[in-house]
């Protein structure tokens, strides 16, 4: 029997009695490799079937010859080859391994696809700001755009080696002829490319004239979706002026699409129908179906005043995508900075997140939808018996998921109710604007949807990881965040390794202490929020009460 044939039966769990014994499968597939030398295919079936059957050190030993006597001969295959190999080292829970192993393949192969993979694997184990990490992803954009051959005139006039720009501020001081800055709110600006600009890939990343502009997003994006050669890419020319709706991972993240480009299209709106420089902009969206949830907000009530301005961007969901857009006029991209000073560099080797002004602007225009479809109470007159002041985000389930839900409904009732990610986005925005607790999984996407919560709402995190993006957003936005701590609980929610994987089980105690937690975040949410809302009746009264003086 073949190898091959092999590891589809394993895989699909044929019955044992029908198969060899794993020895004898892992005889045949050694042959394989064998009689095959540098078969990537007969390689990870055999280090497959080695893992399957409880030999991780076996197949952590197959892979590793594979690097060695193989690995410089085919980029992709060794790129493969690395993220097995990270994969076993972490779900046997040999972190130190895995990192000593990343540092020598950076040492041996400091190419694309090694600093890539570095990049992955330290952001599972450290945190967003991690100076290694950063490094990591910084070698490996930079490598990759030098390896850009695009010549076209209308893309590379000069022919210059590609680079990167990831200081907005910089470029227009160097370049008022390319582009220039529009500070439109504290940290938030408007950068218009005059005309000559592209965009290409996936994920929208601007050229002009062989150079990237990363600007806030500095190192931190996906160039291996953009395509670095003329061969077979297409170029469409766009005679009117466009704000681009076009994010960096918009839509492979729920996250950064609601906390980032669901408010540059917020700002976007308000700023054509507002301002006369940017009337006669167009938007260019994502082309409908690429997501559910990007279609329910391009299609709200509230942005059908943007009928006749949208021109579509055919994100795939499977890259590359072969056509560049090129801007003969002038194209508008909203950016933000870490601080108010205007003339600032914008530099950053992280990802400069969404200003508390911004993010304030689209929950109150989420708000307004919701309100034209459900009923809606401001937090002040909130109590504790109205329905779904708690939400639990079932999107990251638990291996007893049915019982949790059981287990909350029969101390809460009516009060709680659960938020899968799957509802269309003003029902969500619905329970999330009348929620006073939110309890999810760290690392969970949905949440965002915070965003959509009134001011003052807590957040119950269950640790899950390093990840810190969901806690930086609930207390850029004032809310107060607990990281939720249970004897048993480190266990249930897994190691480093999680993706894709079913969380553990929920004891009862560890539910117990839950439901004491949310009741505890409740009470103090709420005293907050009566108290602001006491002195914000106190001043209110005030002013009234000096305007009828100064009447007088």
């Amino acid at each position: 029997m073949h190898c091959a044939a092999l590891i589809g039966f394993v895989a699909d769990g044929a019955d044992s009695d029908q198969l060899p014994s794993p020895r004898e499968m892992i005889d045949v597939c050694k042959k394989a490799v064998k009689l095959l030398p540098g078969s990537l295919p007969a390689t990870e079936a055999l280090a497959f079937l080695q893992k399957h059957f409880g030999h991780s050190k076996s197949a952590i030993h197959t892979l590793k010859l594979f690097l060695i006597n193989y690995g410089a001969a085919n980029s992709t295959n060794t790129a493969v080859i690395q993220n097995s190999l990270i994969n076993m080292y972490l779900e046997s829970d040999s972190v130190a391994d895995a990192e000593l192993f990343i540092h020598q393949q950076v040492d041996e192969n400091p190419s694309f696809e090694t600093y890539e993979m570095a990049y992955k694997l330290r952001s599972l184990l450290a945190p967003r700001d991690d100076p290694l990490t950063l490094e990591y992803k910084k070698n490996a954009t930079l490598l990759a755009i030098s390896a850009f051959t695009a010549s076209d005139p209308r893309i590379c006039k000069d022919l210059n080696q590609w680079s990167l720009a990831n200081d907005y501020v910089h470029e227009a001081e160097l370049h008022p002829d390319i582009l220039s800055i529009d500070r439109v709110y504290p940290r938030t600006n408007v950068i218009r490319f005059k005309s000559g600009a592209s965009m290409s890939g996936n994920h929208g990343l601007i050229s002009h004239d062989c150079k990237i502009y990363s600007g806030s997003h500095s190192f931190n994006i996906d160039t291996f979706e953009f395509p670095g050669t003329d061969e077979s890419v297409a170029i469409t020319e766009v005679d009117d002026p466009v704000f681009t709706m076009i994010t960096p991972r918009f839509h492979t993240d729920y996250f950064s699409w609601f906390t980032e480009t669901i408010p540059k299209m917020v700002i976007a709106r308000q700023l054509i129908l507002k301002d006369l420089e940017y009337s006669k902009a167009k938007i260019m969206i994502p082309t409908e179906g690429i997501s559910d949830h990007i279609d329910d907000f391009l299609y709200l009530p509230g942005n059908e005043v943007l009928d006749g301005r949208l021109l579509f961007y055919p994100t795939t969901p499977t890259p590359p995508l072969l056509e560049r857009f090129y801007f003969k006029n002038s194209l508008y991209t909203i950016d933000f900075t870490a601080n108010d000073i205007v003339d600032s560099p914008t530099t950053s080797t992280t990802i400069i997140a969404t200003p508390k002004d911004i993010l304030q602007k689209a929950r109150t225009f989420l708000h307004q939808e919701v309100k034209t479809v459900y009923e809606f109470y401001p937090r002040h007159e909130i109590t504790n018996t109205q329905q779904g002041t708690l939400v639990l985000l079932t999107s990251t389930p638990f291996g007893n998921q049915h019982k949790v839900i059981l287990h909350l409904q029969n101390r809460f009732g009516h009060r709680v109710v659960f938020n899968s990610g799957r509802e269309p986005l003003l029902e969500q925005g619905a329970r999330f604007a009348a929620a006073r607790v939110v309890v999810g999984v760290q690392g969970d996407p949905m949440l965002a949807n915070y965003v959509m919560c009134q001011e003052g709402a807590g957040v119950i995190l269950i640790p899950r990881g390093v990840e810190v993006r969901e806690k930086s957003l609930v207390e850029e936005m004032g809310g107060e965040v607990v990281m939720f701590q249970a004897k048993g609980l480190k266990e249930a929610v897994g190691g480093y390794n999680n993706n894709g994987k079913r969380l553990g089980e929920l004891s009862d105690s560890i539910l117990d202490l839950l439901v004491h937690e949310m009741d505890m975040m409740f009470n103090r949410v709420m005293e907050r929020t009566l108290a602001q809302q006491h002195l914000e009746d106190n001043l209110e009264e005030e002013e009234e009460e000096g305007f009828v003086h100064s009447e007088l």
